[in-house]
């Protein structure tokens, strides 16, 4: 049987259950990242997945990874937003994305641009200690107000993630040598602290990772979304 997704959902979905309970193949793919005090506590005994999870009106994430260690070390975990080219385009740029963010005037408060959404999450954590007690958060760079809401299974999600150590992840189709271009000529930005907080994994590297390790299943996704993605 072939299972099909379609996009940066799709290709997630199916690393995600590839991968499966492989700690070890989930740890080398987290390395992917580059982010080395990730493991500077050890390797992680065990991980949880939450897939397309919402958290009301701090959005969705397309995919969270909480990492659980031994001896009670406090657990990590992983916003990751997934982004593609589409097929329709020839480029995506990661530039015109932060551009957009920092416009002026308001950006639409449903909007999917990458820096908002990681945003949004991280206003998540930064709140967590008001949003446990259901106070209202004040959100200063669009001035609007969010709240997690009275949904038990977005609740259940935060209580997850609300004592860890958070880290933001773009997943995207730029290279590497337009991330590095794009951090260098951004480095003195005075703007929300949102790109100093986050980290980029490119789907070419994903692609790759996903050859050397021969998950035919995932690449069997990469091609039903060939120009898709990137």
């Amino acid at each position: 049987m072939a299972m099909y997704g379609y996009s940066e959902r799709g290709i997630i979905n199916s690393l995600l259950f590839t991968i499966g309970n492989d700690v070890s193949l989930m740890n080398e793919f987290i390395s992917l990242i580059n982010i080395p005090t990730l493991f500077e506590q050890g390797k992680p005994k065990s991980y949880d997945i939450l897939l397309e999870q919402s958290f009301s009106q701090f959005g969705d994430a397309d995919l969270v990874i909480i990492m659980h260690y031994e001896n009670n070390q406090k657990s990590k975990v992983l916003f990751i937003e997934g982004k593609v080219k589409t097929y329709q385009k020839k480029h995506w740029s990661i530039q015109k994305q932060y551009e957009e963010f920092n416009k002026e005037g308001k950006i639409k408060k449903n909007t999917s641009n990458l820096f908002f959404q990681l945003h949004l999450k991280k206003l998540l954590i930064d709140n967590a200690e008001k949003i446990s007690n259901n106070e209202i958060v004040e959100e200063p760079w669009y001035e609007t107000q969010r709240s997690i809401g009275k949904n038990d299974i977005v609740k259940n999600a935060f209580n997850k993630v609300k004592n860890c150590d958070a880290y933001y992840i773009g997943l995207i189709p730029s290279t590497q040598n337009e991330i590095n271009n794009f951090v260098k000529s951004n480095a003195n930005s005075d703007t929300v602290t949102i790109l100093n907080s986050m980290h980029f994994l490119t789907w070419h590297l994903v692609k790759e990772f996903c050859e050397n390790k021969e998950l035919e299943a995932v690449l069997l996704n990469f091609k039903y979304n060939e120009q898709q993605i990137f």
